[in-house]
């Protein structure tokens, strides 16, 4: 007679599996807990940084086997005190512990309790002769550095993670106080983190070319408000989410300031995104027809300045006037803009097709905002009668 043969359910074997698993972390947890109240806080901090219990604690209990329960004792009270949570941390404070103390890291050898192993002695051999084949000062048990990198790593101190050794040996040579290294440090990684930021602020902001203020030509332009000028490149209007209008015919250097206002922001760190105003619409217009417009509304609102230029050089229809007008209804008090424009206020009714959105948008762009005109002939002009005049004498 056959047997009968039994059937398992294909998610058997994973359920036993998760029984297991968790079972052996309960076993872990229980013997962590056992370490005291010290235990019990550390394993509350564990859980709030989310980090993985299970791993973390057995690594930290394997540490327990090696170091002692009263040097873990210490070390997670350390810890505690800093919120310093995981196992990385405890190792590290466990290694400064014993180097203080005059300690080898190495940890001590744990010999199974077998009778024929513990009688086997060994004569202890001379080892002093290996010094001499290795000049040179030994190394100093008391600059535990070897914990550094990982440290720096977690810290996302990238640059001081490469280069701390050079700097210390350099800081030794200079004799710096401790306070004095700290700070040149952090200076260092300071200026790497802007100069990082600065060039993804560029990237995201989409400029087309860079222009600064020093370039600017103040003699050209027959009208212009310099004082202003030179105030909204304090960027204060930014921090009160203000807006710039620059206002005046093609060639005055409105796109010159515009930009130069964009690459100020970005070197500082103000995210920061460059349109022109046909751009604009024609995007969202293209997000309204695959139903992705939050989405693209959502891209012009966000940057803390929003850069458009060319407004007025183009009519927009219906859709386009409505587009436009919700970006600037997301923006407002939200968020700044620097708008140029050939037109006048009294002549955005023709650019919008509709005064009523043209007075909505007004309403909102000029509420908290500077408004610059500038007046003059077009440079680009002047500077092609200049190429082509022939040289004077001749």
């Amino acid at each position: 007679m056959k047997k009968n043969l039994a059937i398992e359910r294909p998610e058997h074997r994973q359920e036993i599996l998760a029984i297991k698993r968790k079972a052996t972390a309960s076993k872990i947890s229980d013997a962590f807990l056992a370490l005291g109240p010290v235990a019990k806080d550390y394993l509350a901090g564990l859980a709030s940084a989310e980090l993985h219990l299970a791993h973390h604690l057995a690594k930290i209990m394997d540490m327990v086997a090696l170091y002692g329960k009263t040097e873990l004792l210490q070390a997670l009270t350390h810890a505690l005190a800093h919120k310093a949570f995981g196992a990385p941390y405890i190792q590290n404070i466990v290694l400064q512990q014993r180097a203080r103390r005059g300690l080898q890291d190495t940890p001590p050898l744990v010999i199974p309790n077998k009778p024929q192993w513990t009688k086997i002695t060994v004569e202890e051999q001379d080892l002093s002769l290996y010094d001499d084949l290795f000049p040179g000062e030994p190394h100093d048990p008391l600059v535990p550095d070897h914990s550094l990198p990982l440290l720096l790593t977690t810290f996302r101190l990238l640059h001081t993670a490469s280069t701390f050794q050079d700097q210390a040996k350099q800081a030794a040579l200079e004799n710096i106080s401790h306070l004095e290294f700290l700070a040149r440090v952090l200076s260092a990684e300071d200026a790497l983190r802007h100069e990082r930021i600065v060039r993804a602020r560029l990237k995201d902001a989409k400029i087309p070319g860079i222009k600064t203020l020093d370039a600017f030509d103040w003699a050209h332009p027959t009208t212009i408000s310099k004082s202003l000028i030179l105030n909204a490149f304090s960027l204060d209007f930014i921090n009160t989410n203000s807006n710039l209008v620059l206002v005046g015919p093609s060639g005055v250097g409105k796109t010159h300031l515009a930009l130069a206002l964009a690459y100020t922001a970005c070197q500082k760190e103000i995210k920061t995104l460059w349109v022109t105003a046909a751009d604009l619409v024609n995007t969202l217009t293209a997000a309204k027809a695959d139903h992705s417009l939050s989405r693209a509304i959502n891209r012009f609102s966000a940057p803390k300045l929003l850069v458009i230029d060319e407004l007025g050089f183009l009519p927009l229809d219906k859709d386009g006037s409505d587009l436009f007008f919700q970006v600037m209804s997301h923006r407002y008090e939200q968020s700044s803009v620097v708008l140029t424009t050939n037109r006048p206020f009294k002549d955005w009714g023709k650019i919008f097709n509709d005064n009523t959105v043209a007075s909505a948008i007004l309403d909102r762009l000029v509420h908290h905002s500077d408004v610059v005109k500038i007046e003059g002939p077009s440079y680009r002009v002047k500077n092609r009668r200049e190429q082509q005049s022939p040289p004077a004498g001749k």
